[in-house]
């Protein structure tokens, strides 16, 4: 499977059921529904997650996560809580499947385990190593990819000629730690606050983001790219620029009669 395949299997709105084991010699769980979109990101070369948790009806966990793709099938998965510190996993991919690990507290190993291998269904699951000690599967997950059905807010970026500058100034302003997102021989950057929270993406105006405005953009995905183009343009809107492809999903900027850009992506 290519990259581009993973990506395309990857991309879209999922909804599924998860079961949580809290005491694994217990045998004891808990049962929750998780729901999140994925988007093609770093210039094609990853995805990114929005995730929200849902427990008998209360709001749950909340997390971005951020697969980068390298060399050799390498993977590195950033995992973004809604608050608190962001964990890095670290792995391979094996076609549909890919798995990344990180050392956790108490010499014990997680390892995150994505399986794509069915089309429009994703498996997965969480697994605690203790040293010179069993594996214990504590996440399991069944995700079902759903069709989307209207334009809901996905993610926010800033695409500017000096992102230092600006990182400088959204550091002072919110007070929070960024996160490099590599691009080969530069960074881009996952901007957080004082909390942990992801606050969107700052970039460099380079390849795919070159002529883009300098103002925050709001992603909305559509069914289709080309209708929501000619829709725009129909209602007294502009393509600003596009449409682009970063793997399987297809993006353009475009303004609204006042001018006001954002974005309209397809997967």
């Amino acid at each position: 499977m290519s990259l581009d395949d993973i990506l395309e299997a990857m991309a879209g709105h999922w909804s599924g059921a998860e079961v949580i084991t809290v005491d694994p010699a217990a045998g004891t769980t808990l049962s929750s529904t998780g729901q999140f979109e994925t988007v093609t990101a770093l210039g094609g070369a990853g995805s990114r997650s929005s995730y929200t948790q849902d427990m008998s009806g209360q709001p749950g966990m909340m997390c971005e996560t951020v697969y980068q793709f390298g060399p050799d099938n390498a993977v590195t998965m950033v995992w973004i809580p809604n608050s608190g510190e962001a964990q890095i996993f670290t792995g391979q991919r094996k076609g549909a499947v890919i798995t990344a690990s990180r050392n956790a507290d108490g010499g014990m190993t997680q390892t995150q385990v994505a399986d794509y291998s069915t089309p429009d269904q994703l498996q997965s699951r969480m697994i605690m190593t203790i040293p010179n000690g069993p594996e214990m599967t504590v996440f399991e997950a069944t995700y079902e990819r759903k069709t989307v059905t209207s334009a809901q807010p996905s993610w926010h970026d800033l695409t500017v000629d000096n992102p230092a500058q600006s990182l400088a100034f959204y550091e002072a302003v919110f007070g929070g730690s960024p996160i490099p997102i590599s691009m080969g021989d530069y960074n881009d950057y996952c901007l957080t606050n004082a909390n942990g929270d992801v606050l969107g993406g700052l970039c460099h105006a380079r390849g795919g983001n070159a002529g883009l405005p300098p103002v925050w953009l709001t992603y909305f995905p559509v069914p289709s790219l080309d209708d929501a183009i000619s829709t725009a343009k129909a209602s007294g809107g502009t393509l600003v620029s596009g449409p682009h492809k970063a793997g399987e999903t297809r993006y353009a900027v475009l303004s609204d009669p006042s001018g006001a850009a954002f974005t309209v992506s397809e997967s």
